[in-house]
């Protein structure tokens, strides 16, 4: 199926050319590879040819972050190296625009070509295109294990009016949610 071999051929350039130095770092080649996976089917889900990022096709669950330094290597394989670092490469990928996030990629093949990887290896090629504080945000977002929670009250009254606010306890969020 499309899903699985765009996975699968994303692990050419992240999981065999760049492979990744420790397990802490498996999101790197997970989540790229899940994130290229989803690109191939996104002219299936952007139908208006807008260039939307849908990072609600990534699955994740509370509870997984991308990087758990606690969690043995075999309890590693859950939504957060996946889904999860797919969905923070998402906002990397908003906050760059398309040409600086891929061009930045290819610098990290270039430069890691048949070698392994850090995650601060990883993370320095994005720091001198983004603010200090996106890259603490993004630091913090990686070790995040509770999902941020959208809370929608209704307000009584003559009228229908709701509230909408996001609880972001752990810090899950690199950028702002835009409504």
């Amino acid at each position: 199926d499309r899903s699985m071999t765009a996975h699968e051929l994303g692990h050419q350039w992240f999981g065999d050319l760049v492979t990744v130095t420790t397990w802490d770092d498996l999101w790197i080649k997970e989540g790229m590879a899940t994130l290229l996976e989803t690109e191939s089917g996104r002219a299936y889900s952007d139908y208006n040819g807008t260039s939307r990022l849908f990072g609600g096709h990534f699955e994740v669950a509370d509870n997984e972050p991308v990087i758990d330094p606690a969690m043995p290597p075999e309890g590693k394989y859950t939504s957060g190296p996946y889904g999860h670092s797919a969905w923070v490469l998402t906002q990397i990928r908003r906050q760059l625009g398309d040409a600086a996030f891929f061009a930045t990629l290819r610098s990290v093949m270039r430069d890691y070509a048949y070698s392994s990887i850090t995650t601060e290896q990883f993370l320095a090629f994005f720091a001198p295109q983004v603010p200090a504080a996106f890259m603490g945000r993004l630091r913090t977002a990686l070790y995040a294990h509770a999902l941020p929670k959208l809370i929608v009250t209704e307000h009584e009254g003559e009228t229908a009016s709701y509230g909408v606010r996001v609880d972001d306890a752990d810090s899950a969020l690199v950028l702002p949610i835009e409504l």
